[in-house]
């Protein structure tokens, strides 16, 4: 399923550890903000398969860490989209954490190619 592939992709790079997701986003010219966006590209196609328990519950509860906590830092009136805040946030270490988890997770499924 691709779109799930992109999910992955998008939790690997929030996995990465903060000079790899600056490096990243420094790469491309975009500000930090670039990593949440490309997850809530991602994970917006793939919402429906938590929604319809589809996905292992594990799974479905880090992705919904990681989104409620990537909204909750645009919400917040501390810049959370700082590379200083990428590299000594404990938001942005929990995040990382959680995207490992969540990439370990979604490893370990196979999708049935036809779906999209």
């Amino acid at each position: 399923m691709i779109a799930v592939r992109q999910l992955e992709q998008a939790l690997e790079r929030l996995s990465w550890e903060a000079e790899r997701q600056i490096d990243y986003t420094r790469r491309l010219g975009v500000g930090v903000d670039e990593l949440a966006l490309e997850f809530d590209d991602s994970y917006r196609p793939v919402s429906r398969l938590i929604e319809e328990g589809l996905l292992p519950e594990a799974l479905s509860g880090a992705i919904k860490f990681i989104d409620q906590s990537l909204e909750g830092m645009t919400q917040t009136p501390e810049d959370k989209w700082t590379e200083d805040a990428v590299r000594d946030s404990q938001e942005w270490l929990d995040l990382r954490e959680t995207a490992r988890q969540a990439v370990s997770l979604l490893q370990g499924i196979e999708f049935d190619a036809d779906d999209e």
